[in-house]
């Protein structure tokens, strides 16, 4: 039997925008403690008197990609049909 039933931890999620499905525990969601994620990745920019800086971050959106979801476990999502 495969190690954590197929699950792996956070820190193994891909960062390349895929969708997988996410285990939340503490999720209040009326269909149990699971979610679909995303790496989201942000440019920003910022000016100030004298400067300008900007640069690229991320983060685990959900199904709402503008929150950022907190997970421990994920899997890959199942092959599409023929």
């Amino acid at each position: 039997m495969e190690e954590n039933n197929g699950w792996f931890p956070k820190e193994s999620a891909p960062k390349d925008g895929s969708w997988f499905l996410v285990l939340v525990p503490d999720s209040a969601m009326c269909w149990g403690p699971y979610d679909f994620a995303a790496w989201q990745t942000i440019d920003w920019q910022r000016w100030d008197n004298l400067s300008f800086e900007s640069g690229t971050q991320g983060y685990f959106g959900g199904t709402d990609t503008s929150e950022v979801i907190e997970f421990y476990w994920w899997r890959p999502l199942p092959a599409l049909p023929n």
